[in-house]
C-alpha cells in the first residue's frame, strides 16, 4: 500500500512539474510572439517606404544599401523566431502528452466513481479544485497557442523579400535569342528567330549531343537562356528548379522547395498524368521563377539563390496544377485557376510583392497565360471553361471578354498580328480581334485539341490531338482545308522552325511537317526512344527536349537530308 502510495504520489509531482513546464512555455510563446511582431513586422513601415522610394529610380547607393541591410536582418530575425516557435510547440506537445500520460495512470490506479454529491463545493477533496484547474489551464493554453500559432504561419504574401537585386537590362533582341518560357519568347510556338533543325537520328546517334536522366520526374517543358537550361521536377515528397549547363548536358545546380511559409506538410492528391511539376519554369534573364503542384512559387538568381518565396494556397482540382509560368519584363503572370477560386496573380519580379490580382468568375482550368501586343496595347490572356479574356498588363483590368469556351481547358492562346486563335476539345476553334475582343469566326466541326497548343504559319492554322489527328483551318475563315489521322496523339505543343512545324507525340517520334493548304505532308520522322508530353525548347539550331525519363539535347540545321 505504501508503495503504491509513493508511485501515485510521484506521478502527482510529475504531473505538476508538467502542468509548470506547459505553462511555462505557453507564456514565452505569447511573449515572444509579442516581441517578434514588434521587432519584425510583416509590414514594416519604414521598410515599405524605402523600397517605394526605390522604385522610383532615385534610391542613393546608400539608401539601397541600407534597405538591404535593414531587409536581411528583418527576414533573418522573422525566421529565426519562426523556427523558435516551431521548436517550442514540439515541446509544448510533448510537455502535454506526459501530462496526459501521467494522469492516465493516475486515474487507472484510483478510478474515479462519479458521484454528485462529491462534486458538491463542501464535499470536494482537498485536491480536487487544484486538479481540476491544472487540467482546464492546459487545455485552455495549448489551444490558444495553437491557434495563434497557425493562424500566424503559413499566410499567404507574408514572406520577406528581396527589395533589390542586382540585376542587368535584358534588351527585347536578347529574349527572342533565347527560349525564356513556354512556347518561346512570344508564347505562341513560333521560332522564325532561329535555325531549321533536321537530319539528327536517335538509331545513328547523329546529331544528338547529350542524353542526361532527370533526379525528378515532371511534365515542365525546358527553357533556355544562353548557356543554362533550367527545368523542374518533383514528386509526393520532394520538389525542385533544375539548373543544367545547356551545352555539356551537367547538373549545375539544385533548389528544392522547401522552407516555404504555408506550403503544405502533405502535398495534395495529383493525376499521373499532371504530376507535381506540370508548370513549365520563366525566366527574366535575371531570374528564374517555378511553381509547383502544392501552390509553391519561388525566384532564384542564375546560382540557385532564392530571392523570394511564397505559397499561393494549395490548388484544389481533379488533375493537379498545371499552367505554366509568364514573364513580360518585370512582371511575372500567374493564371492560378482552381476548383475554389480563379484568380489571376501580377508578381514584381524582384520582390515578389503583388502588383494587382484579378479574381475572375469563371471555372478550374489547366490553361497558361499569353501575353499579346499590338498598337501600344499590351493584355494579357486567359482561357478557362466559359470564356476567353483579355487583361491590360498595367493594371489588371478587364479589357473584354468572349464567352465562347467549354470542357476542361488545356491549350493556350495563340497570337498572329492582331488576331487571337483559340481552341479546345467539346468547344470550338475561334479567331477574335485581339484589341476589340470581336469574335471573327468559329468552327467546332473539327477534332479539337485536348491539350496542345495551336501554332500559325501564314494563313494556315494548325491544330494537333491525343486524338492521333492533324487539322487544318484557314485563318481568315476558320474553314477546314484538311484533317489527317497520324499513327500517335499530341501532348506536346507544336512549334513553327521558320517554314517547317516540329511535332512529337506521346511515344516520341518527331515530325517535320511542310505547311500545306492541300495536305498533310510529313518530310522526316524520327523517334527519341521514350514517350514526350512536353514542348521543346530550341536556340539556334539546338533543341533540347524532355523525355519521360531523360532530357535531350539535338542539334541539325542540316537542310539538304529533309524528306530523305
Amino acid at each position: 500500500m505504501n508503495n503504491n502510495k509513493i508511485f501515485l504520489n510521484c506521478l502527482y509531482v510529475a504531473a505538476f512539474v508538467s502542468f509548470i513546464f506547459i505553462l511555462t512555455i505557453s507564456i514565452l510563446l505569447i511573449f515572444q510572439r509579442g516581441q517578434l511582431n514588434a521587432a519584425f513586422p510583416p509590414d514594416f513601415k519604414e521598410l515599405e517606404q524605402m523600397k517605394e522610394t526605390a522604385k522610383t529610380g532615385y534610391a542613393s547607393l546608400e539608401l539601397q544599401k541600407m534597405i538591404r541591410l535593414l531587409d536581411l536582418m528583418s527576414r533573418r530575425g522573422w525566421f529565426l523566431g519562426q523556427e523558435w516557435q516551431k521548436s517550442a510547440i514540439r515541446l509544448l506537445i510533448g510537455g502535454a502528452v506526459f501530462f496526459i500520460f501521467c494522469m492516465s495512470i493516475i486515474a487507472a490506479i484510483r478510478p474515479v466513481k462519479i458521484d454528485m454529491e462529491m462534486l458538491k463545493p463542501e464535499k470536494r477533496s482537498p485536491g480536487f479544485d487544484s486538479l481540476a484547474l491544472m487540467v482546464t489551464a492546459s487545455v485552455c493554453v495549448i489551444t490558444v497557442n495553437g491557434v495563434l500559432y497557425f493562424s500566424a504561419v503559413g499566410a499567404p504574401g507574408k514572406e520577406m523579400t528581396e527589395p533589390i537585386v542586382e540585376t542587368k537590362t535584358i534588351a527585347s533582341e536578347e529574349f527572342k535569342k533565347n527560349w525564356p518560357s513556354f512556347r518561346g519568347s512570344n508564347n505562341d510556338g513560333i521560332a522564325i528567330e532561329h535555325k531549321t533543325i533536321f537530319g539528327w537520328s536517335t538509331n545513328s546517334k547523329k546529331g544528338i549531343l547529350w542524353k542526361t536522366e532527370i533526379p525528378l520526374p515532371g511534365n515542365s517543358s525546358p527553357i533556355v537562356w544562353e548557356n543554362r537550361l533550367f527545368i523542374t521536377g518533383g514528386d509526393k515528397s520532394k520538389r525542385a528548379l533544375f539548373c543544367y549547363d545547356a551545352d555539356a548536358g551537367k547538373l549545375l545546380w539544385t533548389h528544392e522547395a522547401t522552407g516555404i511559409i504555408g506550403s503544405p506538410a502533405i502535398a495534395p492528391e495529383v493525376g499521373k498524368e499532371t504530376g507535381y511539376a506540370a508548370s513549365t519554369p520563366a525566366t527574366d534573364g535575371n531570374r528564374v521563377f517555378a511553381i509547383f503542384a502544392t501552390g509553391d512559387l519561388l525566384a532564384t538568381d542564375f546560382t540557385g539563390k532564392r530571392i523570394w518565396a511564397k505559397n499561393l494556397d494549395a490548388p484544389k482540382n481533379m488533375y493537379g496544377y498545371s499552367s505554366s509560368l509568364l514573364v513580360v519584363r518585370d512582371r511575372l503572370i500567374v493564371q492560378y485557376d482552381n476548383n475554389e477560386k480563379q484568380i489571376l496573380y501580377c508578381f514584381d519580379t524582384a520582390t515578389g510583392a503583388i502588383v494587382w490580382q484579378q479574381q475572375r468568375q469563371t471555372m478550374v482550368s489547366w490553361s497558361s497565360p499569353t501575353f499579346f501586343s499590338f498598337a501600344k496595347k499590351e493584355l494579357i490572356l486567359t482561357l478557362t471553361c466559359g470564356e476567353v479574356a483579355a487583361f491590360e498588363l498595367a493594371s489588371g483590368k478587364k479589357e473584354w471578354t468572349q464567352k465562347i469556351m467549354g470542357g476542361e481547358v488545356v491549350p493556350s492562346a495563340t497570337c498572329h498580328e492582331n488576331l487571337i486563335f483559340v481552341a479546345n476539345e467539346n468547344a470550338v476553334s475561334a479567331a477574335i480581334d485581339g484589341l476589340t475582343g470581336k469574335l471573327l469566326w468559329k468552327n467546332d466541326k473539327v477534332v479539337l485539341p485536348d491539350v496542345c497548343s495551336p501554332v500559325v504559319f501564314e494563313n494556315m492554322l494548325f491544330l494537333f490531338s491525343s486524338a492521333s489527328s492533324i487539322s487544318c483551318l484557314d485563318t481568315a475563315t476558320g474553314k477546314l482545308l484538311w484533317e489527317k489521322n497520324v499513327s500517335q496523339g499530341f501532348y506536346s505543343s507544336p512549334i513553327l522552325l521558320k517554314d517547317r512545324i516540329i511535332a512529337f507525340d506521346m511515344k516520341g517520334n518527331s515530325l517535320i511537317i511542310k505547311p500545306d493548304r492541300s495536305d498533310l505532308i510529313i518530310e522526316h520522322q524520327d523517334s527519341l526512344g521514350e514517350s514526350v508530353l512536353t514542348t521543346p525548347a530550341i536556340v539556334e539550331n539546338k533543341m533540347w527536349v524532355r523525355g519521360s525519363a531523360s532530357l535531350f539535347n539535338l542539334e541539325g540545321a542540316i537542310e539538304k537530308n529533309v524528306g530523305k
